[in-house]
């Protein structure tokens, strides 16, 4: 059951990058050899690496929203939200921040036809995103006591009396 859940879960996640990578690349692509011209003398480059960072942060987003949906053990992952929360988010959190650790030794974060800004760019805003992930995810881990108590809603308590003072 878990093997099941665990290609249901990371099949869907690791076609992302692939998909992704082709969407991106083919919107960057030049249709004519007359815009690659034009674009070419105008000195418009797009960086080739939005096909890395957009996929990544769909893949970071994908594991963002099973954290509350494990937490609170509905679907998707309602048969085994345990599993999820000890195994497979913590994983997948690990997997984006070693990326985006290898990006940051690798690559300088400028982005063409984008200025670069400190903070904004996309390097850094995958790294943001990563150790937000990696936070909620220890989050998830780390307290689960928490899970256990009851939520304001959860039970109706009878109304408190009322106290009617004369005026």
């Amino acid at each position: 059951m878990r093997l099941v859940h665990a290609l249901r879960t990371v099949g869907p996640w690791l076609i992302l990058w692939p998909l992704g990578h082709n969407l991106v690349t083919l919107a960057l692509q030049v249709d004519t050899a007359e815009q690659a011209r034009l674009l070419a003398e105008s000195g418009w480059f797009a960086s080739g690496s939005w096909a890395r960072y957009l996929p990544a942060w769909a893949m970071m987003a994908y594991v963002a929203l099973l954290i509350p949906r494990a937490r609170d053990e509905r679907w998707p992952t309602a048969p085994i939200s345990g599993w999820y929360r000890d195994v497979l988010i913590p994983l997948g959190a690990l997997c984006a921040l070693v990326l985006v650790a290898i990006w940051n030794l690798t690559q300088n974060g400028r982005m063409e036809p984008l200025p670069y800004l400190p903070i904004l760019n996309p390097l850094d805003l995958s790294t943001g995103f990563a150790a937000l992930l990696a936070v909620a995810s220890w989050r998830l881990h780390a307290q689960p006591e928490e899970r256990a108590l009851p939520r304001p809603g959860d039970h109706c308590s009878p109304p408190s009396p009322r106290i009617s003072g004369s005026t």
